[in-house]
């Protein structure tokens, strides 16, 4: 992303079947800073933030600023696929990509309750399609209370992995609204280099997409089924390459 970061605020809300999720997309210009002020109006005890040893340790102390001067807070390494236990009453917050979404989407408390969960999703994968995704375990709807989508998190990321994250859009244009195939093909960049304003639009379309396909079929049963495009190829490349090649490269 340029240096100049271009200013985005953006408030949109997803409504899929019986749950509305606010999604907020920001980028510079101005306070961060309306996150302490979110999460307080969920009113945790505690805050939890689920994420991963891999992110930039900038990004991570930011977050545990800001989370701090919403509760107290802790921090909780995701270990495998199996279930994660966070404290009694303690709010979920999951900060990093896909894995760490979906760990945190995995959180408990002790008595088997499902804590409420707050997404910051760190990759473009995640925020066109992870943090976005209503669909949880054993069939049933599992939406979480915030979406965050904080654009500047993109900028460290390597040149490749940003076209990964791309996957999710081409999927959605193909699969979902290829009347704007022309208008996104126009801003790709093979070498990256997307300004804020290209990638808060790339976002927008997939969320709008997902809430015209998800608005009646939540689970992704019925038309909805459409944003798992290519995900069957992704799953035998995988298989013939290795687990050295991201799940991204492949569904891409």
């Amino acid at each position: 992303m340029s240096a100049h970061l271009t200013s985005v605020r953006i408030d949109r809300s997803l409504l899929a079947g019986p749950v509305h999720v606010p999604v907020q997309i920001r980028c510079g210009g101005g306070p961060p800073d309306g996150l302490p002020h979110a999460l307080r109006d969920l009113d945790p005890a505690r805050i939890a933030l689920v994420t991963d040893p891999g992110l930039p340790r900038g990004h991570a102390a930011r977050v545990l600023r800001l989370l701090g001067a919403a509760a107290p807070t802790g921090v909780l390494w995701p270990d495998g696929d199996g279930p994660l236990v966070v404290p009694d009453g303690a709010l979920a917050v999951a900060l990093g990509g896909s894995r760490v979404i979906e760990a945190a989407d995995r959180a408990r408390y002790a008595d088997g309750t499902r804590p409420a969960v707050v997404r910051l999703p760190t990759t473009l994968r995640a925020m066109t399609d992870t943090a976005l995704s209503v669909a949880g375990p054993a069939g049933r709807v599992a939406a979480p209370a915030l979406v965050r989508i904080d654009l500047e998190y993109l900028a460290t990321l390597p040149p490749h992995r940003l076209r990964a994250g791309l996957a999710p859009l081409l999927r959605t244009v193909l699969a979902v609204v290829p009347a704007s195939a022309g208008r996104v093909a126009s801003r790709l960049r093979p070498g990256g280099g997307y300004d804020p304003g290209t990638l808060a639009s790339y976002v927008s379309l997939c969320l709008e997409a997902r809430a015209a396909l998800c608005s009646h079929d939540p689970l992704g049963r019925g038309p909805a089924a459409a944003l798992r495009y290519g995900e069957p190829v992704a799953r035998a490349v995988r298989g013939l390459a290795g687990p050295g090649l991201p799940y991204g490269d492949a569904l891409a």
